[in-house]
């Protein structure tokens, strides 16, 4: 009996913690692990990065298509960012179409490549919706940090990089922005 409940206990944690949907973290498991990531790199000096992805124009899958064609695209685009992270990473749905991918120890530029080929691999996948071929796009915003006072930073990095992800929709969709500065979280 004891082993029953433990085995449960696991199976309710895991749907708490997931996004039922994409089964990628959800957006209060997401702030739980970056509070992890930034102690860590508190603690062993380590920087780390954020990116924050969102769909291209979204709105108009599911008012073309319906909501149900808008999650299949989500569940693909799951499936898309989990085969393209390394095993360290951290991935979640942070919104709606809006995902987080943490990742600890990196630096900006490997960061930067990792979304870069994530952004290249949704903008050339064709999406079969309805019997129609649907091409989606990316944009994305990622900063690098290097923490400490974890509890009182943790939003101002998320605003930083969301800045970052509003300026690409700004000057076009479909790219990756980032910055090379390290945001020194004090």
């Amino acid at each position: 009996m004891y082993k029953e409940v433990t085995e449960k206990n696991i199976i309710l944690e895991s749907i708490a913690s997931k996004d039922y949907l994409t089964n990628m973290y959800n957006h209060k498991s997401f702030y739980d692990l970056l509070n992890n990531i930034m102690k860590s790199s508190e603690k062993n000096n380590d920087t780390f990065c954020l990116a924050l992805l969102d769909i291209d124009d979204f709105k108009l899958v599911n008012d073309t298509f319906g909501h149900l064609a808008g999650d299949m695209v989500l569940k693909e685009l799951s499936s898309i960012f989990q085969s393209n992270i390394r095993s360290q990473d951290i991935v979640a749905r942070y919104g709606g179409e809006e995902f987080a991918i943490i990742f600890p120890e990196t630096s900006i530029n490997d960061a930067r490549k990792i979304c870069e080929r994530i952004r290249n691999l949704v903008e050339n996948h064709t999406f079969s919706i309805e019997n129609k071929k649907v091409k989606i796009t990316i944009s994305g915003g990622v900063g690098e940090a290097l923490s400490s006072e974890t509890l009182t930073k943790q939003q101002g990095l998320v605003n930083y990089v969301d800045k970052l992800l509003y300026d690409t929709k700004n000057d076009g969709k479909n790219q990756i922005k980032y910055n090379n500065n390290t945001i020194c979280m004090v």
